[in-house]
């Protein structure tokens, strides 16, 4: 027994996926309509809602994997991936687990052994150098506080400074002696 009869009109920007299921997407959403109403939408960008749908739509018989997958633009293994996701988990197996990094560069040991040579004074390149990483390694763990700058900054004057402290400025002419 069909309680609601096809879509009646198809909208020209519709991709049929089935008699049964329609897609349309425009520039913020893709919904897809079975029997002229919605039964699923999610914006675009969604990687969560389009996971949810390719599994859902397939589980429930709506519309075979090859077809799914040539209206998104997706391997139909993609599609199979998903829906067997679904299957075990729900919408809960289909996010994405969250990762937290460590880093992977600078080690406990090369950070030690990085913080003490930034100790010493040594420059972030000499830094680098010893520890086998580029410069950019040890200026990304000194911005994220994984390794600190020496503190005792006194002792080594700025190439700057050491001109100025060389030629001495006549400050009634403004110009050197």
């Amino acid at each position: 027994m069909i309680v609601q009869n096809p879509l009646p009109i198809v909208p020209q920007e519709a991709i049929v996926l089935s008699e049964k299921l329609i897609l349309i997407t425009d520039q913020e959403c893709v919904v897809f309509y079975h029997s002229a109403e919605p039964i699923f939408s999610y914006r675009v960008g969604d990687k969560v809602g389009m996971r949810t749908a390719q599994g859902m739509l397939t589980e429930l018989g709506l519309v075979r994997p090859k077809a799914l997958a040539e209206a998104m633009g997706v391997n139909p293994s993609t599609i199979h991936r998903n829906r067997e996701k679904y299957r075990a988990g729900g919408i809960e197996a289909l996010r994405d687990p969250e990762r937290v990094r460590s880093p992977y560069k600078l080690t406990p040991e090369l950070q030690a052994r990085g913080q003490d040579l930034l100790d010493e004074g040594n420059p972030h390149r000499a830094v680098a150098r010893a520890l086998g990483v580029s410069p950019g390694t040890i200026d990304n763990a000194v911005k994220k506080g994984l390794l600190k700058e020496r503190k005792e900054r006194g002792s080594r004057r700025s190439k700057k400074e050491e001109i100025f402290s060389v030629m001495p400025l006549n400050m009634e002419a403004g110009v050197a002696p």
